[in-house]
């Protein structure tokens, strides 16, 4: 039970993190396009996964701790 509660809890950050993060680099990309950078907008699709599989690393560890 208790691992699956905290697997919720990494769900539900992921609904928010995962969006928030996409809008601000979105963001972040059209500020330095703005500023007069000549780049390509590419989605890190590697980063990305990496940072969930660190999440959910994380809420695994805390599940054994507790």
């Amino acid at each position: 039970m208790m691992r699956f509660e905290c697997a919720l809890y990494g769900a539900r950050t992921m609904l928010w993190g995962l969006p928030l993060s996409g809008i601000l680099l979105w963001l972040i990309y059209k500020g330095m396009v703005l500023g007069g950078g000549d780049i390509e907008f590419l989605f890190p699709w590697n980063s990305i996964g990496i940072s969930m599989l660190g999440v959910f690393l994380v809420v695994f560890i805390t599940t054994l701790y507790t």
